[in-house]
C-alpha cells in the first residue's frame, strides 16, 4: 500500500477540486469541437483519441483521490460505460476499479475514533497504524477490544456532506466525456440512483442493520459466515465487527487445484446471489472479491455490506419474466417487458431493439439446453456478449444503462468472473429452476 496522502476533506474543498476538474474537461472539450470544424476531422481520428485519453486521465487522478462518490462514479463509469470508448480509454479509466493507494494517517484516523468512540476509544488496545483495506467511502483497521481481535471500517470526514455537489458536478463531466462519443443519454435517473446508493452507503447505523439483516438471512445457510457486529463500537462514522480468519477468495482461487473443492465454491457464489436476490431481494452489489473470505471450513465471510440495495418483490418478478421471454426467445414479448420496466427507451429505432434484444440473448444462452454444462471460460461466449453489446452502445441513442440495474448487475457480473477464474463447467439447469421457484413462492 502507497504512503498516506491528503484527501480533500471540505465540501468546498472537492467542490473546487472538482470544479477545476470539469473546466479542463470541457475546455478542453470546447477546443476539440473548434479543432473539428476547422480540420474536419473524423470520429475516431487520433486527434479524439488523444483528446479523449487526455480528459480521462485528468478524471482519474483527481476522482482517485478526492475518495466518495466521485472515486464510486469513476468507478462506474469504467464498468458501465466503458464500451463507449476506445480500449486506450477503457485502460485508463479501469485504474479506478483497484484499491486506492490514497489513505488517511494514522493520527487522524485515532482523532475520529476518539470523537466517534468517546470513552470506549481507551478500550481499545493494538490499533494498526496502515489499514489493512482503503476503498472509496472508507478505510478498515484492526484492533483488540476486550481480548478479541475487531476490524474497525472508519469513514472519510464529510465524505456523506459531499455527495449531492459531488454528484452534481460529476453530471455535467460524464456528460462531456459521452457527449465525445455522440450520446443523447438523459443520465438524470442514473445519478439519482446513485445519490440514493451512496447516501445509504454513508450512513453506518444502516450498514450495522444490513448486517443484522445478513446475519439472519445467512443464519441457516452453514456455506457463510456473517461477522458479529459490536454493537457499542458502532456509530455514523464507525462499524466494529469481529475480525473473522481466511484469505481473499481471489487468493484461495489461485492457491486451489482440487476441480471438486472448486466447484463446491462456485455452487456456493451462485447460490448466495439466489439468496440475495431472488429470494430475498437483498443484495450486497459491490462486486470486488476482496468482499469474500474464504476460512478454514471453506465458508464463504461476506463482509462490507454498505453497499446493500434493496428492491421490489415486483421488480424481482418482472425480472425474471423478462428472463423468461428471452430464453425462450420471444423477440417481441422481450423487447415489451423491456420497454415496460424502462431497460429500452422506446424512442430507439428497430435495429437498436433489436440489438437490446439480441444482447440480452447473447447473455442469457447461458442456460441453453444445448449449453450444458456451461463453460465460464467459453471465449466466444464473452467475446460475442461483449461484441454485441458494443453494437449496441454504438446505435442507441436515448438508452443510458438502466438505473435500477446498475448496481445489481455489477454483482453479477463479478460473480460470473469469479466462477470464470474457478475454470468450472456448471450444469445451469437445476439453477434456472430455482430461479424461477423463488418467484413462484414469494
Amino acid at each position: 500500500m502507497a504512503k498516506s496522502k491528503s484527501i480533500p476533506k471540505s465540501t468546498l474543498a472537492r467542490s473546487t477540486e472538482l470544479l477545476k476538474l470539469a473546466a479542463k474537461v470541457g475546455g478542453k472539450e470546447i477546443k476539440h469541437r473548434l479543432q473539428q470544424v476547422s480540420e474536419k476531422v473524423q470520429e475516431n481520428s487520433p486527434s479524439q483519441l488523444s483528446k479523449q485519453i487526455e480528459q480521462v486521465k485528468l478524471m482519474v487522478d483527481s476522482l482517485g483521490r478526492l475518495k466518495g462518490a466521485a472515486m464510486k462514479i469513476g468507478q462506474l463509469v469504467s464498468m458501465d460505460f466503458g464500451d463507449l470508448f476506445p480500449p486506450e480509454v477503457r485502460t485508463i479509466l479501469e485504474q479506478l476499479q483497484n484499491q486506492s493507494p490514497h489513505f488517511l494517517d494514522i493520527q487522524e484516523i485515532k482523532k475520529i475514533l476518539q470523537k466517534e468512540l468517546n470513552s470506549k476509544f481507551d478500550l481499545l488496545t493494538e490499533l494498526s497504524d496502515k489499514p489493512i483495506a482503503a476503498a472509496s467511502i472508507g478505510q478498515v483497521h484492526t484492533a483488540f477490544y476486550e481480548g478479541r481481535k475487531i476490524v474497525l471500517k472508519i469513514q472519510y470526514p464529510n465524505i456523506e456532506k459531499s455527495i449531492d455537489s459531488d454528484l452534481t458536478i460529476l453530471q455535467g463531466i460524464v456528460q462531456a466525456l459521452l457527449s465525445v462519443a455522440r450520446k443523447k443519454m438523459d443520465l438524470t435517473s442514473i445519478f439519482d440512483e446513485m445519490k440514493i446508493v451512496f447516501s445509504r452507503e454513508t450512513n453506518y447505523l444502516l450498514e450495522l442493520e444490513n448486517l443484522k439483516r445478513y446475519q439472519e438471512i445467512f443464519s441457516s445457510h452453514s456455506d457463510y459466515v456473517v461477522p458479529q457486529a459490536v454493537d457499542e463500537l458502532c456509530t455514523e462514522r464507525v462499524v466494529a465487527m469481529n475480525y473473522e480468519e481466511g484469505v481473499t477468495l481471489r487468493e484461495w482461487i489461485r492457491k486451489t487445484s482440487d476441480p471438486k473443492e472448486k466447484e463446491a465454491m462456485g455452487s456456493k457464489v451462485l447460490d448466495l446471489y439466489l439468496i440475495e436476490y431472488f429470494q430475498n431481494a437483498f443484495v450486497q452489489s459491490d462486486p470486488n472479491p476482496a468482499n469474500f473470505l474464504v476460512n478454514s471450513k471453506n465458508q464463504l465471510v461476506l463482509l462490507d455490506l454498505g453497499a446493500v440495495r434493496s428492491f421490489e418483490r415486483s421488480f424481482v418478478t418482472d425480472y425474471v419474466e423478462l428472463m423468461n421471454c428471452v430464453h425462450s426467445m420471444d423477440r417481441p414479448a422481450s423487447i415489451f417487458q423491456s420497454e415496460k420496466m424502462g431497460f429500452l427507451d422506446s424512442r430507439e429505432k428497430l435495429e437498436t431493439k433489436n440489438l437490446f434484444y439480441e444482447m440480452l440473448r447473447s447473455s442469457l444462452c447461458a442456460f441453453d439446453e444445448n449449453r450444458q454444462p456451461f463453460d465460464f471460460n467459453d471465449r466466444e461466449y464473452f467475446k460475442h456478449s461483449q461484441n454485441v453489446s458494443q453494437d449496441f452502445s454504438r446505435l442507441s441513442e436515448f438508452t443510458p444503462p438502466p438505473s435500477k440495474l446498475i448496481f445489481l448487475h455489477r454483482k453479477l457480473v463479478g460473480i460470473f468472473g469469479l466462477l470464470k477464474d474457478l475454470g468450472l463447467k456448471v450444469d445451469l439447469r437445476s439453477y434456472w429452476k430455482r430461479v424461477n421457484q423463488s418467484v413462484k413462492k414469494s
